[in-house]
């Protein structure tokens, strides 16, 4: 496989970043609709008085929060990968050292690691949950 190229501070700031500041922005808006859910849905309804209804109601708040969590995470990654365009450090595996090829980072512009490094990241991790069970 060709190595990827290390790329410009103008492609950077041009290209990724509006990318990343419209992700930004999608994620922002899931977050306020489902916060404004999660905020209406703060106590079962007063009309809820079957356990199964006081039970569903639940587990959806769960869930919504569960989502809710991971969107912040998101959110966090994303912001740090503006700051690391600002640096002129985007689009570098914090593994290696090596350019992260530009449509890894299309797809997944948070991508803090090459392919391989991913991949090795991934079969370490899998091996620690191989070894809990």
């Amino acid at each position: 496989m060709p190595r990827a190229k290390k790329m410009t501070k103008t492609e950077m700031k041009k290209v990724f970043k509006p990318l990343i500041l419209k992700e930004i922005e999608k994620i922002e808006k899931e977050v306020r609709m489902l916060s404004g859910e999660t905020a209406s849905e703060e106590k079962p309804s007063v009309y809820s008085v079957h356990m199964a209804d006081v039970s569903g109601e639940i587990y959806e708040r769960e869930f919504s929060a569960g989502i809710l969590s991971k969107e912040y995470e998101t959110l966090s990654a994303l912001r740090y990968a503006l700051e690391k365009i600002e640096r002129g450090s985007y689009g570098v595996c914090e593994a290696c050292g090596a350019p992260i090829p530009k449509g890894r980072l299309k797809i997944m512009p948070a991508a803090l690691l090459c392919v391989k490094c991913e991949e090795e990241r991934q079969k370490e991790l899998n091996g620690k949950a191989k070894k809990l069970f």
